[in-house]
């Protein structure tokens, strides 16, 4: 069984002001203050980043897969995760709305760990939910 989960955002500022955050693999914790994240070890020759939840400490690794920077899309996968998930892909992708406004996207297709079903969806949509509210306050705070 796989689990799709997608969460998007109306953002009050430009797709290439808001695709210059979101296409830095590496700057998550700029606009997701709730993290850390640091450049760690290749993994299959691919770009890793290392994310720490600061309020927890649970620790993410992600692999880099893809930046597409005319579709505005970064796509990458978990590598190791605290969540009870597997082949865990994840694209982020930044759409223009025109006047100045954007829409941006979350959406990642996992595989739970065998014996937990969907209960895993509820707080990936939960985490993108907030991730995605804390981009749209980073980036209208930014152009105002």
């Amino acid at each position: 069984m796989s689990l799709n989960v997608t969460e998007e955002i109306t953002i009050d500022a430009p797709a290439d002001a808001v695709w210059k955050v979101v296409g830095d693999f590496f700057g998550l914790s700029q606009w997701l203050p709730t993290t850390t994240c640091e450049e760690t070890d290749a993994v299959d020759g691919k770009k890793t980043r290392l994310i720490t939840m600061t309020v927890t400490g649970a620790k993410l690794v992600e692999a880099l897969d893809e930046v597409n920077e005319e579709a505005k899309s970064i796509k990458f996968h978990v590598v190791e995760s605290p969540f009870p998930i597997t082949n865990c892909n994840t694209e982020m992708k930044v759409h223009d709305l025109g006047d100045g406004k954007s829409k941006f996207t979350w959406a990642s297709d996992c595989d739970p760990k065998p014996g937990t079903g969907d209960s895993v969806k509820p707080l990936l949509a939960q985490l993108y939910k907030g991730g995605n509210g804390a981009l749209k306050a980073h980036m209208e705070e930014a152009s105002s």
